[in-house]
């Protein structure tokens, strides 16, 4: 989960470690291991854009959501990889800011990962409980975790916003606002 270059190195991978300072040669090190194996080292999304180039058109965008936010966009059956091959990475475009602008698993604040992924809008739901706990007490997503915020879960918010619990589906529509924005 992260750009990956021709040359097989892992440019980032905040969801998984963190911040890191160059970047990791995984195709060198699963040559490494196994020395006869052939070695293709891609992102997810590129992965998975590929399955949509020999099934559909040439021209898209994948857009995923999970514990962050990925994109690739692949014109003429091929990812679009610019500079350190982060073509597509919209999961760390700055979306919002502010002192309330939520933290990203890479450090930086305000990014849409930050805020749309699953990862993100359980930190967004968080803060706004603390911030209005009022309303939060109200809300079903307070029953079901009998008001204990370190007891949330992001099944307990996804049961809630498919029940149309009026403040955790606003808490959700704010974070995933950003994603317009990027796209």
């Amino acid at each position: 989960a992260g750009p990956v270059d021709s040359d097989g190195q892992l440019h980032a991978a905040p969801t998984i470690w963190g911040e890191q300072s160059q970047p990791v040669p995984l195709k060198a090190f699963v040559q490494k291991a196994w020395p006869d194996a052939i070695v293709e080292v891609v992102n997810d999304v590129t992965a998975a854009g590929y399955y949509f180039v020999s099934k559909t058109t040439r021209d898209f965008m994948v857009v995923t959501v999970g514990s962050g936010v990925g994109g690739k966009l692949f014109l003429n059956g091929e990812p679009v990889l610019g500079p350190n091959s982060r073509g597509g990475e919209i999961g760390h475009w700055r979306v919002t800011t502010g002192p309330d602008a939520l933290p990203c698993d890479c450090g930086a604040r305000g990014h849409l990962g930050g805020s749309a992924s699953g990862r993100g809008i359980l930190r967004a739901i968080v803060q706004a409980a603390r911030q209005h706990p009022t309303a939060f007490g109200r809300s079903t997503l307070s029953g079901k975790c009998g008001g204990a915020l370190d007891r949330l879960t992001n099944e307990m918010v996804v049961s809630s916003f498919l029940a149309n619990d009026e403040w955790a589906c606003g808490v959700v529509d704010k974070c995933t606002a950003g994603r317009g924005q990027a796209l």
